[in-house]
């Protein structure tokens, strides 16, 4: 029933294919989990965030609370999301797979406003 799922989903918002060109947060989807599940990223900055799938089946990385998603990366791929970090906690999830989540945790940067 799942792998019904696992047919394809569109990108949203500021997506990239293949590895990120500068700085970004590393993530890594695999069967099941995302590592690391928990990431401090500066509060309203722009930040990128490259997802590689090292496991045997699709996944995708969505942040429902900013309406964006990397759509479909297929085993052996990565793809790159780039947006601001909201304050507080969010989550981030594979829609594929049930459980698949993960949280991001905004941190202060000195000097803000």
């Amino acid at each position: 029933v799942l792998m019904a799922a696992c047919q394809g989903s569109e990108p949203k918002g500021n997506v990239g294919t293949g590895p990120a060109i500068g700085e970004a947060e590393k993530i890594v989807a695999k069967d099941g989990s995302f590592e690391p599940e928990l990431i401090r990223l500066p509060e309203g900055e722009q930040v990128t965030v490259e997802i590689s799938n090292e496991g045997d089946m699709p996944h995708e990385f969505s942040i429902d609370a900013l309406d964006i998603s990397t759509g479909n990366i297929d085993p052996g791929k990565t793809k790159t999301l780039t947006f601001e970090v909201p304050s507080g906690e969010t989550e981030y999830a594979c829609k594929y797979h049930s459980g698949m989540t993960g949280t991001i945790v905004a941190e202060q940067v000195g000097g803000q406003r």
